[in-house]
């Protein structure tokens, strides 16, 4: 596991306020703020397998406490995500990614830079499990985004170019095509 992921999955979760677990205040969303404390101090020490537990912990409830539509569950959705990729489970990584975007797309939250960020990771979880149609599916509304907000020609190639990578398991290649 990398340290630099850990430290990457740290700035995420101080990021997100505290706040989202903790705006209604009763006893099971007070358990779930404390779930949320231990997961971020987990975090800290570095302890992934402890913290994959806690993140488990809090997505398993969110959906009866906060509603599965709402951001509560969809930062609970993603912090599993994190946890799952930082365990190497592929598979579960990119169905909790495709959960996350889904719930964001339910609350209509706006296709920003934060929103084009996770369709990378959901790109590339994609791309882990070898599913190169949803991986350049998920590619091509980044792209389509980063035209939308008029983002500089590097970011629009960056976008192209990981479309592009997707795409060419299916380019069919020269018959004198050499690798290496």
């Amino acid at each position: 596991m990398s340290r630099l992921f850990i430290v990457i999955l740290y700035i995420v979760v101080h990021v997100m306020p505290s706040s989202v677990f903790a705006s209604e205040g009763e006893d099971q969303k007070s358990h779930i703020l404390t779930l949320f404390k231990n997961y971020k101090t987990t975090l800290q020490a570095g302890n992934a397998e402890e913290a994959l537990i806690l993140a488990e912990q809090i997505y398993s409830l969110t959906p009866d406490v906060f509603g599965e539509i709402s951001k509560p569950h969809a930062t609970a959705t993603f912090n599993v995500a994190q946890m799952y990729g930082v365990m190497n489970y592929r598979k579960k990584t990119a169905l909790l990614y495709q959960e996350h975007i889904d719930i964001l797309d339910a609350l209509k939250v706006p296709k920003d830079k934060t929103y084009l960020v996770k369709l990378g990771l959901l790109s590339k979880a994609y791309a882990d499990v070898k599913n190169f149609k949803a991986a350049a599916e998920s590619a091509q509304i980044g792209l389509k985004i980063v035209r939308g907000l008029k983002m500089s020609d590097e970011v629009l190639a960056d976008y192209e170019l990981v479309l592009g990578t997707f795409h060419w398991p299916k380019i069919p290649r020269p018959a004198h095509y050499q690798p290496g």
